[in-house]
């Protein structure tokens, strides 16, 4: 366990060091003169020598990438070259909001996920499969904003139970919740319905059945643990695009997050601010993956001891 462990840490490693060589290097992809384009038409000399000297644009690659890594290592981010607000203020606030809608829809997603597939699986082939596997498709089918757009029509302007971009408590988030969790929901059902089908008709099942052991103890007691491990990739997948893929129903809703913050300082080149989102999300997805890893150790015996 304890090798498994240091591998999967030293891969993380090497894994956000690449992510960091990247996301530092975007400012080199850009056309023309980055302090330019940052500045916009118009500005004056002095404020493109500002941003110039503040990016260390003059400097080569290396000095610049170990300049900025070993702030960001100190928890230095830097400030955004559109208001000079620091980064980390920028940043933190909206993560803590998408963490928060992150966390809600992936609950929901792996409650009504199991359960449906869970459902699904024990009658297969009745109308409760179809049924269930009906709410997957219009799961997966269904444009985020579409089901944002008609989520508040219905429960917020002609029912008026819910509001929209009240920041007030818990129910603000209902609604972002269900629109961002339906896509998860509805994989993570249907990937529970065909492992825990696979692992239903293995041996050790027909033989437990045979001695009179009923579907549903079998399915709650032994196959959904042994049909978990797929479920649980994919349940670590879907947090990481929650967390990242959240830019249409943040606008949707008007909710303040890295999703829709990504979504502006793309549009204002606001680089700094850009650099720290991309390497905050491909981490959270590193880490993610990392812990799903490590999950598989705990849920299988045999992963853990080879």
């Amino acid at each position: 366990m304890l090798r498994l462990l240091f591998y999967r840490v030293l891969g993380l490693a090497v894994i956000l060091v690449l992510v960091s060589v990247i996301s530092f290097s975007i400012t080199y992809v850009v056309p023309g003169d980055v302090a330019l384009v940052i500045a916009g038409p118009g500005a004056s000399q002095a404020s493109i020598e500002k941003i110039r000297s503040d990016l260390l644009l003059d400097e080569p690659f290396l000095v610049r990438y170990g300049t900025w890594l070993g702030s960001v290592m100190r928890g230095d981010l830097g400030a955004s070259a559109i208001t000079r607000q620091p980064v980390a203020e920028i940043v933190g606030f909206r993560l803590v909001n998408t963490m928060k809608l992150a966390l809600a829809g992936i609950v929901l997603a792996i409650v009504l996920g199991i359960a449906l597939g869970l459902v699904a699986a024990l009658y297969r082939n009745s109308l409760v499969d179809y049924g269930a596997m009906l709410v997957s498709v219009l799961g997966i089918s269904a444009p985020v904003f579409w089901v944002g757009l008609m989520l508040i029509y219905v429960f917020s302007v002609r029912l008026r139970w819910l509001p929209i971009t009240d920041q007030g408590g818990v129910a603000h988030l209902i609604l972002p919740a269900i629109t961002i969790g339906m896509y998860s929901v509805a994989v993570i059902a249907r990937v529970t319905r065909f492992n825990l089908l696979e692992v239903l008709g293995r041996d050790y099942i027909r033989t437990a059945k045979a001695k009179g052991a009923s579907t549903a103890r079998m399915s709650l007691k032994h196959a959904l643990k042994n049909a978990l491990i797929p479920v649980v990739t994919v349940i670590g997948l879907q947090f990481g695009y929650l967390m990242g893929g959240a830019v249409l129903t943040e606008t949707v809703f008007a909710y303040p997050g890295i999703g829709r913050l990504f979504a502006d300082v793309v549009f204002t080149r606001d680089f700094p601010v850009m650099q720290i989102l991309m390497l905050l999300l491909a981490a959270i997805f590193a880490v993610t993956n990392f812990l799903v890893d490590i999950s598989y150790a705990l849920l299988d015996p045999r992963i853990r001891h080879a």
